[in-house]
């Protein structure tokens, strides 16, 4: 399989923070980014996200004639603060997200951690609070994870004048100081299979997340187990979409992803919503899913539609400002990957989600549940016997 990437990369370190500058296209714009690598076991991530956002708004008429607008977006790991603007603003919207940055974060000390508000990211939560354990990074009573130059990344893609954006990334970065090193994290490598229920009054829904930690980028497997992903949960036409939502309509939008954080940890989760009154059913076909095809080889017809899925997907993603930089970031590089067979996709699914490597978390209305609670404690032990 052959992965298209971005051909012209520079980058470069500065004085403070890390810089990639990326020309690409013909469109008069830039994509500016600042992204923050945190590894954060606390809960800090929403709240640094949303400050920076109340931070950012007084810049919202500016970055408007500027042909863009600010935004903030969290990913494990990670916060990234974007402005995609009209070429000669660049310099000037990088400047902005450095002041944001910079001024901000300063403040922050003060503010606690507030959990999660919805059940979507409450189950995120509770399962990277499984898969990450706090004591790896210490205390959560000692404020916001540390974040600074050490931490930060500018990018930059699109179409732009170097030496004015090299300049302005100087004059904004240039002096500041760093407010610590961050402690990366590693997922640790389960001895047994994890159900966590976390109880939401009222809860119409049923947020469920299912997943393992997997090898990363840099790992032979990991070509093998993007094919995997898209073959079981990430594709269109994936085996637990045509299950949960084609055939017995259990949920709108399942979907599965392999996920990588900045320290190079990498794990596969599935997620989905679901009504209160099917929580049972939903969760044990997922996990039947992910055991049938551990069990028996995809044939070839469904593997290489995988590849294909892929191929295109990437094509699609590298085709504008905001793919390219997030290539660029990850440190893509250009290669083939050999085709993957039915048993390469067999061998990693069964290897890395071997039903006593999941970590499954059920977040809702628990008395809603009411006898599902204890089907499903049932439906889990039974797939979930260690072999």
């Amino acid at each position: 399989m052959c992965l298209l990437v971005p051909a012209l990369v520079v980058a470069q370190r500065r004085p403070s923070v890390a810089v990639t500058l990326l020309p690409f296209g013909a469109s008069p714009k830039a994509l500016v980014r600042v992204a923050l690598t945190m590894d954060d076991d606390c809960g800090w991530r929403p709240v640094l996200a949303h400050a920076f956002e109340r931070a950012g708004r007084p810049f919202a008429d500016s970055l408007a004639h500027m042909g863009g607008a600010f935004a903030v977006t969290t990913r494990p790991g990670r916060i990234d603060l974007t402005a995609d603007v009209l070429s000669p603003f660049a310099p000037a919207a990088i400047a902005i997200l450095a002041g944001v940055v910079r001024s901000r974060y300063s403040d922050l000390g003060a503010e606690p951690a507030v959990p999660p508000s919805n059940l979507d990211s409450t189950a995120a939560a509770t399962f990277q609070d499984a898969l990450f354990p706090v004591t790896q990074s210490g205390s959560c009573s000692g404020g916001p994870p540390a974040i600074g130059p050490q931490a930060t990344r500018v990018i930059i893609v699109g179409r732009f004048e170097t030496p004015l954006v090299q300049q302005a990334i100087i004059t904004a970065f240039a002096h500041w100081l760093s407010l610590g090193t961050a402690v990366p994290r590693t997922a640790h490598d389960p001895v047994g299979p994890s159900l966590t229920f976390v109880h939401r009054a009222g809860a119409k829904q049923v947020a469920l997340v299912v997943g393992a930690p997997t090898p990363g980028p840099a790992d032979s497997d990991f070509a093998r187990l993007r094919v995997m992903n898209t073959v079981l949960g990430g594709g269109v036409f994936s085996r637990i979409t045509r299950n949960i939502r084609e055939a017995k309509g259990y949920a709108y939008a399942p979907a599965s992803v392999l996920v990588t954080a900045p320290s190079g940890t990498t794990y596969w989760t599935e997620t989905a919503d679901v009504a209160a009154n099917v929580a049972e059913p939903a969760l044990s076909e997922i996990i039947a899913e992910i055991t049938r095809l551990g069990a028996a080889a995809p044939d070839t017809t469904e593997v290489s539609g995988a590849e294909r899925y892929l191929v295109g997907r990437s094509l699609f993603d590298l085709s504008t400002r905001l793919g390219q930089a997030d290539a660029a970031e990850l440190g893509i590089t250009t290669r083939d990957s050999p085709p993957s067979t039915g048993e390469d996709v067999r061998r990693v699914a069964h290897t890395y989600l071997a039903p006593q490597r999941l970590t499954i978390v059920v977040v809702g209305d628990t008395l809603a549940l009411g006898p599902q609670l204890a089907a499903m404690r049932k439906a889990v032990s039974t797939f979930l016997a260690p072999e």
